[in-house]
């Protein structure tokens, strides 16, 4: 029993010698690896991180679906970004392009969460003009119910962060495709939303409440308020009455502002604000009724001026740009074809 006793004894201490040695041993050297790593494995680290970006960048790039793919199953895919507010930016950044390569449907889910989640947050400011991109693409690709929900949101944003500028250019595009979808009632609340909201810019804002009040002026007259549409028309000409550049909301100024100018009869003057809205207006799919206002409106000049070849190509022209648009039973058909009954007549 002595014997077995001494060499259970030794057994166990030379176990804990081996113990403390390698308890020992791994501390020392954890200490040393965190002060100076191998170069090694950092090579092998490296090679490791860019072999995983290599081949998500090769899906990124494949092809639209693919990178649908690695938007639907993000959480997987992009787990890799450790920091949680960057890992949601590289989403947004991917679904950015998956828009700009025309895959403005395919990117719609990752975009509502994304945008959602940005609004839970209370980030409204950063997310509201990214809500407002993605109603642009859609807009762009003549889905107008899809992008009026966007533009919803964006106008939500806008309005809570105090941002009025651009919540009233949102507004007026809102109404823009009310018009257009023959809603009339809510187009005229929207652009009375739009004018109160204008009342809080500065003085520089002149072309903002010319344009809103050109527009108010065409809903009259769409619906019958001649009078009323006149006295509008008066009142934005009498704020701006030659905008100088024909970009972006600018052509729609310029085409109300040609609108305006053909009411009081200065037929020239209109003649040249149309061909200025319709040029700067060419990626402004939102500014669609307002061009076929434009391309009517040039019609009419010309058709009083005698020229009837050149105003049935006008109106051609509006034929086929609202061709697959504009629903069957839209105002804009019946006085269409009734212009175009008269200009041949008369030609």
């Amino acid at each position: 029993r002595t014997k077995w006793l001494i060499a259970l004894c030794l057994c166990v201490l030379v176990m804990l010698l081996e113990f403390l040695t390698y308890h020992m041993a791994y501390r020392i050297g954890y200490d040393e690896g965190m002060l100076t790593t191998p170069p090694v494995v950092v090579q092998k680290s490296d090679e490791k991180a860019m072999q995983n970006l290599s081949r998500f960048m090769a899906d990124v790039f494949a092809s639209r679906e693919s990178l649908a793919g690695i938007l639907d199953n993000r959480e997987e895919r992009l787990a890799w970004i450790r920091d949680p507010e960057l890992r949601t930016e590289t989403a947004w950044g991917l679904t950015r392009e998956l828009i700009s390569r025309g895959g403005a449907i395919l990117a719609l889910p990752a975009a509502r969460e994304l945008i959602d989640a940005g609004y839970a947050a209370g980030r409204c400011q950063v997310w509201a003009p990214r809500a407002d991109a993605v109603a642009k693409a859609l807009l762009a690709e003549h889905q107008y119910t899809s992008a009026y929900d966007y533009l919803k949101t964006a106008e939500e944003g806008y309005e809570k962060e105090g941002m009025t500028e651009p919540l009233v250019r949102t507004l007026q595009t809102m109404s823009s495709i009310d018009q257009m979808l023959n809603r009339n009632e809510q187009a005229n609340m929207l652009l009375q939303r739009a004018v109160d909201a204008a009342s809080h810019l500065g003085p520089d804002a002149l072309p903002v409440r010319s344009r809103l009040l050109a527009a108010q002026g065409r809903l009259a007259r769409t619906t019958g308020r001649i009078p009323e549409s006149r006295e509008y028309f008066k009142k934005a000409l009498a704020l701006c009455s030659q905008p100088d550049k024909t970009t972006g909301d600018l052509a729609l100024a310029s085409i109300s502002m040609g609108e305006a100018m053909l009411e009081a009869g200065r037929k020239e003057e209109a003649r040249e604000l149309f061909l200025k809205g319709l040029s700067g207006s060419e990626n402004a799919s939102y500014l669609l009724n307002d061009c076929l206002n434009a391309l009517r409106g040039l019609a009419r000049i010309s058709t009083e001026q005698g020229n009837y070849e050149e105003a049935l190509a006008y109106l051609y022209q509006a034929e086929g740009a609202a061709r697959g648009v504009l629903p069957a039973d839209h105002a804009f058909w019946a006085g269409l074809y009734d212009q175009r009954g008269w200009v041949n007549i008369l030609r």
